[in-house]
């Protein structure tokens, strides 16, 4: 079990923290969790394996770099550049949620009885919406609930934004 403190022997689960000690037990609380931006989630994950897709050898393995380090990625036109790099983000930002605060939560394509929870909308009306799926959309990055996703839309608007232009 991982644990963020230990109080008098006692293993404290990560997520949550001490209250208080009510007749005689301790009772614990769910830890306030702050949602990171996407900025953060790239430097929380630095160092670690990631992966880039080259010409000749197909997908390789990298470190991941800190914010603000270079990597590319070819595109045929500025706004497809753009949309793909927003696209790369949902990406990262959807798999780093669900890894960290939906208990690592994955989409099952095959079951269409799991609801799957994503943003879309207009970037004309500016009007953005997290609705859910069942069976498509598959590919899509998509959140294990609706909080989930509002709040990685409400973290990460300019990047929605330019994933939905």
């Amino acid at each position: 079990m991982e644990t963020n403190q230990e109080i008098n022997g006692i293993e404290i689960p990560k997520g949550y923290e001490f209250d208080r000690i009510e007749n005689g037990a301790i009772k614990l609380k769910k830890c306030a969790v702050r949602m990171l931006t996407h900025k953060e989630i790239i430097n929380a994950e630095a160092g670690k394996e990631g992966f880039y897709t080259h010409s000749r050898n197909g997908v390789r393995s990298y470190k991941l770099v800190e914010y603000g380090s270079d990597y590319m990625a070819d595109c045929v036109s500025q706004k497809d550049a753009e949309r793909a790099q927003a696209f790369i983000a949902v990406m990262r930002i959807a798999a780093y949620y669900n890894k960290n605060y939906a208990d690592g939560w994955e989409a099952d394509w095959n079951d269409p009885n799991q609801a799957k929870y994503n943003v879309y909308g207009s970037m004309k009306n500016k009007l953005y919406v997290v609705g859910y799926t069942r069976d498509y959309f598959a590919g899509n990055p998509v959140f294990a609930t609706k909080e989930l996703a509002q709040m990685a839309l409400d973290n990460n608007k300019q990047i929605f934004a330019a994933y939905l232009q």
